[in-house]
């Protein structure tokens, strides 16, 4: 369905993303916020689930490029391959070790081995072990893992064309999910974007675009 659909496996939006660990196509704002795809460390792994080390061995993995990631530039540069574990694979094989009554640990493992271990790895100064902890949209963590993947358009046999809507791209971050100027639409889909927010109307003046709500029987202007 990955490499064949064009829908986001979390939420049915338009997915321009591959999530690397799992192939789940994925939208932007689910490959940002959603805690399924927020890739896991082993040290955190081994702490959040007090599992014997050579249990991360069966959980899907990948080891992350050097490079910089994050959407703020205040991201250091990785400089070397870390290794990203897939949480609902490491949660399974919990399960499987420990029984279904596992406890899940949240928070940062401030007095354990794998914690000293994991911070005197790190001689760049870059400290990946916040990150384990950071849920958000700019944790360097999420990006690790996903490419671009373009969908075919299967009646043309191309690159499936998608775009954003103008009207959203100007209200910036939003709250409301529907009005999020993250989100990639087909032709398909941003008809029916445009069906639920309202047509789309340009000011004369400013040029500025934005969403008018009409009744749900009248005909676009």
């Amino acid at each position: 369905m990955s490499l064949g659909g064009d829908k986001c496996e979390l939420c049915g939006d338009h997915g321009g993303y591959l999530y690397l660990l799992t192939l789940k196509r994925l939208c932007f704002l689910c490959q940002t916020e959603d805690k399924q795809v927020l890739p896991l460390t082993p040290a955190r792994v081994l702490y959040r689930y007090n599992l014997p080390e050579d249990a991360v061995n069966i959980i899907p993995s990948a080891l992350s490029l050097p490079g910089i990631y994050g959407s703020e530039k205040r991201f250091p540069k990785e400089h070397r391959p870390r290794q990203l574990l897939d949480p609902v694979s490491a949660h399974t094989i919990a399960r499987i070790f420990l029984g279904p009554d596992i406890v899940d640990v949240e928070g940062p493992p401030r007095n354990t081995m794998q914690f000293a271990m994991q911070t005197l790895d790190d001689p760049d100064g870059t400290h990946p072990d916040e990150w384990d902890y950071n849920g958000g949209s700019n944790n360097p963590l999420r990006f690790m893992a996903v490419v671009r993947m373009p969908a075919m358009d299967k009646l043309t046999g191309r690159s499936m064309q998608t775009g954003f809507c103008n009207a959203c791209l100007r209200l910036g971050d939003n709250e409301d999910r529907r009005y999020s100027w993250r989100r990639e639409y087909t032709r398909i889909t941003f008809a029916e974007h445009v069906k639920e927010c309202g047509w789309l109307e340009q000011d004369p003046t400013t040029k500025f675009w934005s969403h008018r709500k009409l009744d749900t029987d009248a005909e676009p202007p």
